[in-house]
């Protein structure tokens, strides 16, 4: 119904009868309800599709300041989505100033414009350019607007400066040149526009372009803030003509986003059309238009007899050519070639393909101008030679034709014999510079290099990768060498969510350079599917690994050490996901390579047998993973001693495994060992402490010893609290732990405060419908259970399948234990029938997984059985 309303809404009513008659097909209730959608939607008007930003507009406004701070307001100038622009000028004596102020409009005081507004503020604070609209002062008003004064600028939007001068289109790309100078240089200090438009440029009576309107500007790798939400369509001012199709999805915004936008500016600038027509403000027909309809090219549009809707203003192709001082074919011949390749290459629906950045958009139109070949054309030798003969038309003759036509064929046959060696140069090269390249990173530590400033870690990486997106935009290969290590680095601090577009970006341009299928491109995806995986979003690291183990195995004939790599971590996905059987499958296909590998291949088959163990103790096959723990442990000590730091995890894994499996004293033996050998290597105040202090708590637990547990897991939360913050998820895991222990001492409520702390901290990281999320609501509905708070305990179980069932496949253990939970609170409560419903689907769902004998299966077996035995009980007393 849907698709189908999408293709009739747009059409004029005296078309939409014959449309509907052709695609319901004599359908009449088809036909009946369609006819009722559309009245309804001709009924609604256009109140939904204006923002909310703009509904405020119709409150009560305050009356305008005659004063802000040393400036006298002369009139009002223009006004926008969240402010009020006035006209003012110094009034404090000092000298006489023309300004213009950006006031917030009274009825805009929700937090998140303030904030924006604000945002804005200091954003143009850090921005000094001849073509960006100065900041000089801000300020707030008696009843708290914020406010800024900035630059009044006496000119002319881009658009009507062009038409009205009946500028060229050499003269127009030269004036472009200088607004791509000025976007450039914010992104060089990590601020992207969002809302780049022609009227938010301005030229002066002197041809200087200035750059307005920062109020939708995001800076990148720093904490959003206001800017975290301010493209989401219909909540703000974004303008859907000019918007990227990633801000029309609401999805990440990189400096790609401003290429887009330049992009349908220039389009408009050399054709006076749109690339697409935009028909309403309806969500459906906008992503229409900017995510899927491919732009005609410039040349073909120029000429076309009719107006388009999507024309700017109105004019036949002799008017709008002639303001391009040009005449309709002229004006075609000229956009022809490269202006249509520029044009739709920063135009691309995919971010990646796209310029890598304004600079580069910026350079091309240069070479254009210069009449050299430009990036957006196939670089072939035709080319080449067309660009060189326009260069130089006196003077070449047959025998320049003839030279050049000699060294492509020389070239031609030597290339293959060069290709190795250029390769094994650009790898030397690439070693080369990053070794410069860190050095020169690491030196910004030096007081006397940063005015005195000490930088941390985290400031020294965000620089980095500012360094490299400047300086090394040029060397594509080395830009991603050095963005994956910046990302890896981002990893180490624990700064997951701002390495994920760094890897992003060094998976997109190793796709670029090297396509889909290449060895270097499959241990990127690797990489970034290892980041989504430590932020818990299996499903798509499990698509980026996939991916990557296609590529290895066809490269590698499934036996290289990169394909276990791969192979180990699929196995690790694959259990977060309860899906147990893959991961298995998984981890001994891992295991198969790296014993047929040797000696050498030893390291990463003690990580494998550590995976794959954690794996088999999460599904309850304690036993199995055992011997697995102690190969990798004998494997660590052997080749690094028998006090390596390596040797830590597997001898708290090996702790953990004997636990589950009833010997708790010789566990507690190799997880005091495994203390010890973390204080000697690090000291009390290290996360290996930490990790320790928590598997004694559990080993505690096990005994029954549950206030030294309590103690333990105290002690382990306040360690992880100073060293990686009260929201880490390994502090949170703590906090769910002594929850556990809370319950058993019969303290419900403190478990309950505890298990409430956990489902925040994960909402915060996650987001509402993550699995994470679902398993605290289960903490919480056991915790309420215990308190006698039925009513809110059944609603979480609920919540919780709820999630399970989308975000989980159909297999999972973890989509059974919220059956389980359900069904047997069901059969407790007098809701039998459901209960046992739900309980053959826990068993169904197990069945798959766990062998007949397992615990967890009889347990709910067994449950099962008490539902039915009950349910016939209360039938008969009733």
């Amino acid at each position: 119904m849907r698709a189908l309303f999408d293709q009739v809404a747009h059409l004029p009513a005296d078309s939409r009868a014959p449309a509907l008659d052709r695609i319901c097909g004599g359908d009449n209730t088809l036909r009946s309800e369609l006819d009722s959608l559309l009245r309804a939607a001709d009924a609604a008007g256009g109140f939904l599709e204006t923002p909310a930003v703009e509904q405020a507009g119709t409150l009560p406004q305050n009356p305008i300041p005659q004063r802000l701070g040393a400036y006298e307001v002369e009139r009002e100038i223009g006004e926008g989505g969240m402010g009020t622009v006035l006209l003012a000028h110094r009034a404090d004596g000092g000298f006489r100033q023309q300004v213009a102020i950006k006031l917030i409009r009274s009825g805009m005081d929700h937090e998140l414009l303030r904030r924006r507004f604000i945002n804005e503020r200091q954003i143009l604070a850090e921005l000094e350019h001849p073509f960006i609209a100065r900041l000089y002062d801000g300020g707030a008003t008696e009843d708290g607007r914020p406010y800024f004064v900035m630059e009044y600028v006496q000119g002319e939007t881009l658009l009507a400066f062009c038409d009205a001068r009946k500028l060229s289109v050499a003269e127009r790309l030269q004036l472009f040149q200088r607004v791509c100078e000025a976007v450039q240089y914010a992104h060089q200090r990590l601020v992207v526009h969002r809302d780049l438009k022609p009227s938010n440029v301005l030229v002066t009576a002197d041809g200087m372009p200035k750059l307005l309107d920062f109020g939708l500007a995001k800076l990148l790798l720093k904490d959003e803030g206001a800017g975290a939400d301010a493209t989401i369509l219909g909540a703000t001012a974004l303008t859907p003509e000019y918007a990227s199709p990633e801000q029309v999805r609401g999805q990440t915004i990189t400096a790609a986003s401003d290429v887009y936008s330049l992009g349908v500016m220039l389009y408009e600038l050399l054709t006076g059309r749109r690339p697409y027509e935009i028909r309403s403000h309806l969500q459906s027909d906008i992503e229409r238009a900017v995510c899927t309809t491919v732009p005609p090219r410039p040349s073909t549009v120029v000429g076309r007899a009719e107006v388009a809707a999507a024309s700017v203003g109105s004019g036949s192709p002799d008017v709008l050519s002639a303001r391009r001082d040009a005449s309709p074919s002229r004006l075609r011949r000229y956009l022809a070639g490269d202006l249509d390749n520029i044009v739709l290459k920063a135009l691309r629906k995919e971010p990646e393909r796209r310029y890598a950045s304004v600079e580069q958009l910026a350079q091309d139109i240069r070479r254009h101008l210069a009449g050299r070949p430009v990036e957006a054309r196939p670089d072939t030798v035709t080319y080449r030679t067309r660009k060189f003969v326009r260069r130089h038309a006196v003077g070449v003759s047959f025998a320049a034709i003839l030279t050049l036509s000699i060294a492509t064929l020389v070239a031609f046959y030597t290339s293959r014999l060069a290709h190795e060696r250029d390769r094994a140069r650009l790898e030397a090269e690439k070693a080369r510079q990053v070794s410069s390249f860190l050095t020169s990173l690491f030196e910004l530590s030096d007081l006397d290099r940063t005015r005195g400033v000490k930088l941390g870690a985290r400031e020294l990486v965000d620089r980095g990768v500012e360094r490299v997106e400047k300086e090394l935009s040029a060397q594509p290969e080395v830009e991603a060498s050095m963005l994956t290590l910046m990302g890896r680095v981002y990893a180490q601090l624990d700064l997951h969510q701002q390495a994920r577009p760094v890897f992003e970006k060094a998976l997109a341009i190793r796709r670029r350079l090297l396509g889909e299928h290449n060895p270097e491109v499959a241990i990127g995806e690797r990489d970034l599917a290892l980041l989504l995986h430590s932020l818990g979003d299996e499903a798509e690291a499990e698509k980026l690994l996939n991916s990557a183990l296609a590529t290895q195995s066809s490269a590698a004939g499934g036996g290289d050490l990169e394909v276990a790599r791969t192979l180990s971590l699929l196995g690790n996905v694959r259990k977060n996901t309860g899906n147990y059987p893959a991961a298995n499958a998984a981890f001994e296909r891992a295991l198969g390579i790296e014993e047929r590998a040797g000696a050498d291949a030893e390291p990463d088959l003690a990580k494998t047998l550590n995976n794959f163990g954690l794996e088999l103790l999460a599904s309850g096959e304690s036993a199995k993973s055992v011997p697995l723990f102690k190969r990798a442990l004998e494997i660590q000590q052997r080749r690094l001693g028998p006090e390596s730091p390596s040797a830590f995890a597997a001898m708290l894994n090996l702790g953990a495994a004997l636990r589950e499996t009833g010997d708790v004293d010789t566990a507690i033996t190799y997880e005091q060992r495994a203390l010890v050998l973390a204080e000697k290597n690090y000291g009390r105040q290290h996360g290996d402490y930490a990790s320790a202090l928590t598997e004694l708590a559990s080993s505690a637990l096990a005994k029954g010893d549950m206030a030294k547990a309590r103690d333990l897991y105290t002690q382990a939360i306040a360690l992880f609290e100073t060293l990686y913050g009260p929201d880490h998820q390994s502090t949170l895991s703590q906090h769910r732990s002594l929850a556990i222990v809370m319950i058993q001492t019969h303290d419900a409520a403190g478990a309950l405060a505890e298990f409430s702390r956990v489902l925040a901290g994960r909402q915060r990281a996650y987001g509402p419908d993550h699995p994470r999320v679902a398993e605290s609501l289960l903490d919480v509905a056991r915790a309420r259970v215990e308190l006698g708070d039925d009513r809110e305990a059944e609603s979480s179980m609920r919540r919780v399948l709820e999630i399970y069932r989308r975000k989980l496949p159909a297999d999972s253990l973890q989509l059974a234990e919220g059956l389980d939970t359900l069904g047997q609170f069901l059969c407790g409560h007098q809701k039998a029938s459901e209960g046992q419903s739900i309980l053959r689907e826990a068993i169904q769902v197990e069945r798959a997984s766990l062998p007949e004998n397992d615990p967890n299966l009889q347990a709910s077996v067994a449950a099962l059985g008490h539902c039915g035995a009950a349910a016939v009980k209360a039938g008969a007393a009733h």
